[in-house]
């Protein structure tokens, strides 16, 4: 009976490991972390810089961190909730920035998603 045993404790084992950390999950953040930091005004600079060669006149600036999760992949993604004043009007985002620190500068950061959730006056 006791070998029988130790081969189901040893079978459920990995199980409680995967229950604590899933593997390319999305974990909280520290919005104070440099990593958030850079990777929030990077998003800013990018999103102005699609507006400008849309002929957008839009001026856009970073009011707050709000949240960040990052996710291991192949490089980090960082999904962040900002505030950024666009022009009169502040706006909720949700946005996520692809890193890969091993690359040239110009090409190291990504910015694969802006999406506006709520715009006040």
């Amino acid at each position: 009976m006791r070998p029988l045993f130790a081969i189901v404790v040893l079978m459920m084992l990995p199980l409680s490991f995967a229950a604590a950390q899933v593997v390319g999950g999305w974990k909280k953040a520290d919005v104070k972390d440099p990593a958030v930091i850079e990777a929030a005004d990077f998003a800013v600079k990018a999103q102005q810089a699609a507006l400008k060669k849309a002929g957008k006149d839009e001026t856009l600036a970073l009011q707050k961190i709000v949240a960040a999760e990052q996710q291991v992949v192949s490089g980090m993604n960082r999904k962040l909730t900002l505030q950024v004043k666009s022009g009169d009007q502040i706006q909720s985002i949700e946005t996520i920035v692809w890193t890969r620190a091993w690359l040239k500068s110009e090409e190291r950061s990504q910015l694969s998603a802006w999406k506006v959730l709520e715009t006040k006056e």
